[in-house]
């Protein structure tokens, strides 16, 4: 398919051509008074007329500057349509769409802005819509864009400086090359409108005084992580990937299973994207730097692929959501949970889930009430569910005294251990000390609050938690060691046959005798 190119800033490039004819021309209309567009202007790619199975031309660009817009007219960039055989439901793909940029001081136009991709009889053949924008251009030092119905940052407009941004109905995608999308104000996502990027590339990173995503608005990182080749926390066979937490294991069934996906990355900076498996990628990854208030009424996603097909395969993991802010406030999701494994009802097979991703919120200020899920994709099979990632509220308004307020699941790592904690409470969570993570400190207190639990993994069998000040625990909460010691015939204190293991005390002897304790016995009497 063609690629991309050209400004969508100040675009002067025509659009491309295929067999089915030439893409759309350019217009450039400079207008120091008003421009009135109660007609139309137009820059549409060709069509394909002819039984040639040929892909439609692309939209060109139409750039405007001009003192005032006004009108109820059209401007149109759009692509021309595929050759559309409903016979063989085949045919040639939609041309791009255009680009269209309108540079104003006051703008009155209330007409349309197209710049549609050409539509197929097929969904996935139809072209991708272009870009339209209107810019005000009142202070010159203090630009504001706002979007049309569609819209792609690129790293050939990075220079062009933005006051504000506002993207309003708008399907919006962070392009390759593109380090960090920046507003010196403000960055505002509104209802029914979507920012997202290119599968497998850098994550969305947006910087700005204060975002807001509206209620129905989104920031989309679904399946944009590794692919199933490129993953740090892959899995074998149908097993989950792993990421915030090991993806869901299989040991028999179809498809078989070897080895689940295992953890990696940071729980309080991550910035890993989620690992794929033959389902589809991970989750992407989410890096929000706002100085003064972020309000998130809509949605921050980045889950991994679930298994679609009958394949068996595991369910992709979890992507990463890094927030700093002055203030989190909203009543909205952040989501980075892992994919669904197949589910085979009949015969109660399939693959493992995905594991969670991570999210990690720092604030000085913190009145966000909306809720925040890492959670493992699940399957028929309770046992081959991946585990909940690592969620995590860090109120970072005294550097030197940093409280963790962690959310539904947490994994104390050995990554993270030079990050010095001030308080640690865990209110609802269940958090697990992994191998490696010799001692859990809080420099002040440690608080595991109601319904939440501390535990280890089997066979690591040691939690150390330590607290310079206090440590409560409180009614309905548990610090939890159970089975977690030495595996099945391991240990100092291992018996044979049937008898009882011993440590602090001897174990007992069994029905069917346990002739080397038996003999020790003897002997010491």
């Amino acid at each position: 398919a063609g690629v991309l190119y050209g400004s969508a800033v100040n675009p002067v490039d025509m659009g491309s051509g295929t067999p089915s004819g030439p893409g759309g021309g350019a217009v450039r209309l400079e207008i120091t008074g008003t421009l009135t567009v109660d007609g139309t202007v137009s820059a549409n790619g060709a069509s394909c007329t002819t039984q040639n199975s040929a892909g439609g031309g692309s939209g060109g660009a139409i750039w405007v500057n001009a003192g005032t817009v006004a009108g109820t007219g059209t401007f149109r960039a759009n692509g021309g349509e595929g050759w559309n055989d409903v016979w063989t439901y085949s045919g040639g793909g939609g041309g791009g769409g255009g680009r269209i940029a309108v540079h104003y001081l006051v703008n009155g136009f209330t007409g349309t802005a197209q710049v549609l991709g050409g539509t197929q009889n097929i969904p996935d053949r139809a072209g991708e819509n272009g870009t339209v924008g209107f810019f005000d251009v009142s202070d010159p030092k203090q630009v504001k864009l706002h979007a049309g119905h569609s819209w792609h940052f690129l790293s050939e407009d990075a220079a062009f400086v933005l006051y504000d941004i506002a993207l309003s109905g708008t399907t919006a995608v962070v392009e390759p090359g593109v380090d960090k999308v920046t507003a010196e104000n403000d960055i505002v996502i509104d209802a029914t409108s979507s920012l997202s990027y290119r599968a497998g590339e850098r994550p969305i990173h947006l910087s700005a005084v204060n975002l807001a995503v509206a209620a129905g608005a989104s920031i989309v990182a679904d399946t944009k992580g590794f692919s199933v080749n490129q993953s740090p926390g892959a899995s074998t066979g149908s097993c989950g990937a792993g990421h915030g937490g090991r993806g869901g294991s299989v040991v028999n069934g179809t498809g078989g299973g070897r080895m689940a996906g295992v953890l990696y990355g940071s729980a309080v900076n991550p910035v890993d994207m989620g690992s794929g498996t033959p389902s589809g990628p991970g989750g992407g990854a989410v890096r929000l730097e706002i100085t003064g208030t972020l309000t998130v009424d809509g949605t921050v996603s980045a889950n991994g692929a679930s298994c679609t097909t009958q394949n068996s395969a595991g369910g992709g993991s979890g992507g990463a959501i890094w927030v700093n802010a002055g203030t989190v406030a909203g009543t909205g999701t952040f989501r980075a949970n892992g994919g669904e494994g197949w589910n085979d009802v009949w015969t109660y097979s399939g693959g493992g889930g995905g594991g969670g991703g991570r999210i990690a919120v720092h604030y000085l200020v913190n009145g966000f009430t909306g809720t925040a899920q890492v959670l493992g994709g699940t399957q028929n099979i309770p046992d081959r569910a991946g585990e909940n990632g690592t969620v995590g509220f860090f109120d970072v308004s005294n550097p030197q005294q940093v409280r963790l307020y962690a959310g539904h699941s947490w994994h104390f790592q050995p990554l993270d251990a030079t990050f010095a904690l001030y308080n640690i409470v865990l209110s609802g969570t269940t958090a697990v000390v992994e191998p490696g993570a010799n001692k859990v400190t809080a420099a002040n207190d440690f608080v595991i609050d109601a319904a939440s639990t501390v535990t280890c993994r089997a066979g690591e069998g040691l939690i150390h938690l330590f607290a310079a000040n206090n440590l409560t625990l409180a009614a309905g909460s548990s610090i939890l060691a159970d089975l977690k010691g030495y595996p099945i015939d391991q240990g100092p204190g291992a018996s044979t046959g049937t008898g009882g293991a011993g440590y602090g005390g001897r174990g007992g002897i069994g029905n069917g005798g346990n002739r080397h304790l038996w003999m020790q016995r003897q002997g010491s009497r």
